[in-house]
């Protein structure tokens, strides 16, 4: 992971100018133990999909070709449409993947890592068959949005859309056929992912208050369905508060993380992957400051304005950097950091607070963890949502 194309600790970093088209400190990324296990199910994951979706078995094909067929159903003289056929893929099982983080901890990133990993686009394959050859084509990756107010219909049309800019298709400008009728979104979708011979779908900004409206678990069941009857890897990227959503699903919850969940938590104050975060930041937005040394108590006054989200830390360091640049100085102390860090972070600072009391033990309404869901900790949100003592959870917090 250390090889993949993002800004990292050990990388060479050139002063940016003021002229600069892309900011690199928004594609900071420091590999971790926890989201190499991530790559590593992913990859295992895709690479046994295939195995089991193998275009040369003829009963597999035969599948595919009736994938193809449903979704471009045709229609009699009379303006009925022909039934056509839908089921299980040949040895098909659920091989969803959950990750777990919350929210500016670097989801985006590992979306990206991953996909740079798998690849993007599509290609096409050439298969003998009895009666010579078939082509067929292999898209990679597919990344979607989930839905605003987590509505199925909404997910298929964004489904659909990336689908289109991806492998330059018209699909979302069609008026009839199976994409388009509320009993039949699911079974399309899945022979949209068959019929290219999908390689994974990422599904990201999964966050609390989409995730757990009323419209959501039609979405959820969607998503385990298209796992489970397809055989093709679902990554799946939510906040604490989102999983609560799932969680209330029994059925999709063993679909989409049949091997468990990966957590993603914020960075401890004194840990090397977060000095190793913090020396990034800096030598991206302050490498012309304090004689291009980062300071000794840099690190720790980055986690204090942060608390560990790399998201946070580093407009506190963009926002020093401006004010530095604004006043022609190259040179500020800690006590002006902790300053221009809490104004650069103030919109964060009710979720900030809410961290700060779900590690002290500290109760919240219904209302609070939905405001807060996004930030507060996995095991805090789950035994608070459940009912349980929070400082219960805190403790089992601190514990693990």
């Amino acid at each position: 992971m250390a090889c993949l194309p993002y800004l990292s600790a050990s990388t060479v970093v050139s002063p940016r100018t003021d002229s600069a088209d892309i900011d690199e400190s928004a594609r900071l990324f420091v590999p971790t133990t926890p989201q190499a296990r991530i790559l590593i199910e992913v990859v295992t994951q895709v690479r046994s999909s295939y195995a089991y979706r193998n275009l040369n078995d003829a009963a597999y094909r035969a599948y595919t070709y009736t994938a193809l067929e449903f979704l471009h159903q045709s229609y009699d003289r009379h303006g009925h449409r022909i039934p056509a056929r839908a089921g299980k893929a040949p040895n098909a099982k659920p091989r969803g993947i959950l990750v777990c983080a919350p929210a500016r901890t670097g989801r985006g990133r590992i979306a990206d890592a991953v996909q740079s990993y798998i690849g993007s686009g599509y290609h096409t394959i050439r298969v003998d068959t009895e009666n010579g050859f078939a082509e067929f084509l292999r898209l990679r990756t597919l990344r979607v949005s989930w839905p605003t107010n987590g509505k199925l219909r909404t997910f298929a049309k964004q489904f659909v859309g990336a689908f289109d800019s991806v492998v330059r298709s018209e699909y979302s400008h069609r008026t009839r056929g199976p994409l388009f009728r509320e009993e039949d979104i699911v079974p399309a979708l899945c022979a949209l992912a068959t019929g290219v011979n999908l390689g994974l779908l990422i599904v990201e900004r999964i966050n609390t208050r989409d995730a757990t409206s009323r419209y959501a678990p039609d979405t959820w069941d969607a998503l385990g369905i298209f796992t489970r009857t397809t055989g093709i890897p679902v990554l799946c990227l939510l906040t604490p508060g989102a999983a609560t959503g799932l969680a209330e699903q029994s059925g999709s919850i063993g679909d989409l993380c049949p091997n468990g969940v990966h957590r993603i938590t914020p960075y401890g104050r004194d840990t090397n992957e977060w000095k190793a975060i913090a020396k990034a930041i800096y030598m991206q937005c302050l490498p012309f400051a304090n004689g291009g040394v980062m300071p000794d108590w840099f690190p720790a006054a980055l986690w204090n304005a942060s608390l560990g989200h790399p998201g946070v830390a580093v407009p506190a360091a963009k926002a020093t950097e401006a004010a530095l640049k604004l006043k022609d100085e190259k040179a500020f102390g800690e006590e002006e950091f902790a300053v221009l860090a809490a104004e650069a972070t103030l919109i964060h600072e009710p979720h900030l607070r809410a961290v700060r009391q779900a590690h002290g033990g500290g109760t919240f309404t219904n209302a609070s963890l939905r405001r807060h869901g996004d930030w507060i900790p996995l095991e805090v949100m789950m035994k608070t949502a459940l009912g349980l003592d929070a400082a219960v959870a805190a403790k089992t917090l601190s514990a693990s």
